[in-house]
């Protein structure tokens, strides 16, 4: 089923903020319902013209006594709730950056862009939680923060000399430590997946002696202990355990195309790299690799993954590639935020009542992403294989018959059928209905297509049951 309707979900995530005054809280949960429910709209516009609501938005974004942190806290312990009925859980981890040209840029930082650019911002490293069997999303459960200071531009030398702790790379051991803080005995069942900007030695050290499971794909050639080849070359002569392929999509000006990939694995024990205080202790890792083998073009897949799990078999193999490959997914909410809510077209005066919306517009994104995946699960069922269910799900099982109803007679334009259409057709009618066009050269319907067509929906079924209660008729 989607997700809860905005009022039960703003409480449920919000209604526990412990914000210094609960009629704060209340006032957090009341703007974030706005903000779902309008999603991709201003403060002001969601409040749909109601005085007391924005007066009373404003007060509460622009009060300097609501930590950010406070209203952080609150959905991240509501997803570490979400959470304790997974069996196996992913915590994806990836950094971005949100810029601004108004005049709050004066207060913000550096994004790496060019040193003319007259866009500043914050930078952002977040943690989302998957149930690893059903590959839905859970939630966040923890997100760092921070503003370059624009003196730093250009000292990467320096930056480098600093202590481990005082580095912008710390933030993934950080992120790891607020996690657990947050899942406590969850812990032992949680995996970190990360791309290569966490092949970070002290990273995978702190992992390894606390015991926290991870798959990090490898950037680094690193110098094996008691072996003469570097790290790459020694899994590259490892015998070929199997080989699968996978559905690369369309994306821009790329082609869809299936991707043959070839799988080694090796256990190996990794030197620490040299340090100013010395060496650390060397870390052992499982290594599983695939190469992509019926591609020639220079972007064609490698993967090369650092991993706490199993790896003696294809099958180990195949499940630590797969749970990688889930990665992309972090990708998803950072769009989602963006361009979905809206992060970036807020226009608060300042840094600091920009931060305390963006807060809130990070879990109105996550919202968003639960109510794409479950319009997609038609799509993914039938890329696992699972055509019984992709024939046998209706769309009365996902949305209310209202909706699909409302959606049928607006775009099919004839009667009702006798039994709700499949899943999938509701799915693809939403994208229709928010702009995607079904032809070979543009894949599958996007998320923002899909909340288009969902946001478009929504009014329309606000309309029909206005005028049932104006004709009098029962709900």
């Amino acid at each position: 089923m989607l997700p809860l309707p905005p009022e039960q979900w703003a409480e449920l995530t919000f209604g526990c903020a412990d914000l210094g005054d609960k009629r704060r809280t209340k006032r957090l949960v009341h703007i974030a319902t706005d903000l779902s429910a309008h999603t991709g709209s201003s403060l002001a516009e969601s409040c749909e013209g109601s005085l007391a609501s924005v007066e009373g938005g404003y007060r509460l974004i622009e009060n300097q006594a609501v930590d950010p942190e406070a209203i952080a806290e609150a959905g991240f312990q509501a997803t570490a709730h979400a959470s304790e009925d997974s069996e196996l859980i992913l915590a994806l981890e990836d950094s971005t950056t949100l810029g601004y040209k108004h005049s709050a840029r004066s207060e913000l930082g550096d994004l790496g862009g060019p040193e003319d650019s007259t866009t500043k911002g914050f930078w952002a490293h977040s943690v989302m939680l998957l149930d690893a069997e059903t590959e839905r999303t859970l939630g966040l459960i923890d997100q760092q923060r921070w503003i370059r200071d624009d003196s730093e531009r250009g000292k990467k030398h320096k930056r480098k000399q600093r202590p481990y702790e005082e580095k912008e790379s710390f933030k993934w051991q950080k992120s790891s430590e607020n996690v657990e803080r947050r899942l406590g005995e969850q812990m032992v069942k949680t995996i970190s997946v990360c791309d290569r900007e966490a092949d970070v030695f002290e990273y995978t050290l702190y992992k390894l002696n606390h015991n926290q499971r991870f798959i990090v794909r490898a950037t680094q050639n690193r110098t094996l202990l008691d072996d003469d080849k570097r790290l790459f070359d020694a899994v590259a002569e490892t015998p070929v355990l199997g080989s699968y392929t996978i559905t690369v999509p369309q994306r821009g000006g790329r082609k869809e195309r299936k991707a043959k990939l070839q799988v080694k694995s090796k256990s190996v024990t990794i030197q620490s790299p040299q340090r100013p205080e010395g060496r650390l202790q060397p870390i052992k890792v499982n290594v599983v690799t695939a190469q992509e083998i019926n591609n020639d073009a220079e972007d064609k897949l490698c993967w090369i993954l650092l991993t706490t799990e199993p790896a003696e078999t294809f099958e180990d193999c195949r499940k630590v590639l797969h749970f990688y490959e889930l990665r992309w997914r972090i990708e998803e909410f950072h769009k989602a935020w963006k361009t979905g809510a809206g992060v970036e077209r807020q226009r608060m005066q300042s840094a600091d009542n920009l931060e305390r919306m963006a807060v809130i517009l990070m879990f109105v994104a996550v919202r968003l992403i639960q109510i794409r995946e479950a319009l997609m699960l038609p799509y993914i069922r039938k890329e696992t294989g699972d055509e019984v269910w992709h024939e046998k799900t209706s769309a009365n099982q996902v949305v209310s018959d209202d909706e699909w109803q409302v959606l049928w007679l607006k775009m099919e334009s004839k009667k009702l059928p006798d039994k709700p259409p499949p899943l999938i057709w509701l799915f693809q009618t939403i994208a229709k209905l928010g702009g995607w066009c079904d032809s070979k050269h543009t894949g599958r319907p996007g998320w923002l297509a899909v909340w288009k067509g969902w946001a478009k929906l929504q009014l329309s079924v606000e309309g029909w049951r206005i005028a049932r209660q104006f004709w009098g008729v029962e709900m």
